[in-house]
């Protein structure tokens, strides 16, 4: 019964939640500077997701954690993971895999758990090598100087839109699939926010092809007219060069291997918020 009560709690808090940030979304979009409805409305269509033709396998743990991957890992020679949460899971299954897993972040000690095929740099990835931030450029060339083909998982709270538009077009070509959580869609008419957010977004698009969009239900969703946004999602993304040559069609959904990040609270489901 108090487990029942508990989650009830959740769910309620949730929602609640959600019609402040509702609220606040409504608000941020009359400031003088604010992009208009239909610029936010365009921003959020470039996460359409397509179907690449490969099927998705799901790595990780179940629920927060795991990511559905294009099932193209064959010559993959490294995966670079920033940002260590408290669960390797992901980590520790490409290393098994023989792929090697190299991950830094300067907010937490060293795992107990790395497989003999993995390294950790107690560093921030960032836009330039000072204190305790590295480039990607630097970590990357330290680990894998030759490699042509990596796997790059990146879940850094935010700060995402400082590193990503900053790597150069060499690096960024070299990563054939990129796992990305992006976060802040919930700032999307503060034009800062989303001036950060559609650079990310247009650089990735150019080189990448999304694959897959899954909501994070960990932080409330918004009302944006006839649509619930989230404010954090996971991204799978493809190189271009490995996609089909016939034309792309749109990802079915739900898809079977999806899983609800945190049971506790509401899953309102990966919404078509990409659909103006």
């Amino acid at each position: 019964m108090k487990s029942l009560l508990s989650k009830w709690n959740h769910r309620r808090r949730w929602w609640s939640k959600s019609k402040r940030v509702s609220k606040r979304v409504g608000h941020d979009s009359k400031a003088p500077d604010a992009p208009s409805l239909a610029e936010v409305q365009a921003l959020l269509a470039q996460f359409a997701p397509l179907d690449c033709s490969l099927p998705l396998r799901r790595i990780g743990p179940d629920n927060d954690g795991g990511y559905l991957v294009p099932d193209d890992l064959e010559g993959i020679e490294a995966l670079f993971s920033p940002g260590v949460s408290e669960t390797l899971g992901f980590d520790l299954e490409i290393a098994k895999l023989g792929i090697p897993a190299h991950l830094a972040d300067a907010s937490v000690s060293r795992p107990r758990d790395l497989a003999e095929n993995m390294t950790f740099t107690k560093s921030f990835i960032g836009a330039e090598d000072a204190g305790l931030f590295l480039k990607m450029e630097t970590w990357v060339n330290r680990h894998a100087p030759g490699a042509s083909d990596l796997l790059l998982q990146m879940d850094i709270e935010g700060a995402e839109y400082d590193v990503l538009p900053v790597i150069s077009d060499p690096l960024l070509q070299r990563f054939r699939i990129i796992l990305l959580e992006i976060h802040d869609l919930h700032r999307v008419f503060e034009r800062s926010s989303f001036d950060k957010i559609k650079a990310t977004v247009e650089r990735l698009n150019k080189t990448h092809q999304i694959c897959h969009v899954h909501a994070n239900n960990t932080a409330p969703y918004y009302r944006l007219g006839d649509h619930l946004v989230p404010p954090v999602i996971e991204l799978s993304y493809l190189r271009k060069d490995h996609l089909p040559k016939q034309q792309l069609q749109p990802a079915k959904y739900p898809h079977p291997l999806d899983q609800i990040n945190e049971a506790k609270l509401p899953d309102p489901g990966t919404t078509k918020f990409w659909i103006p």
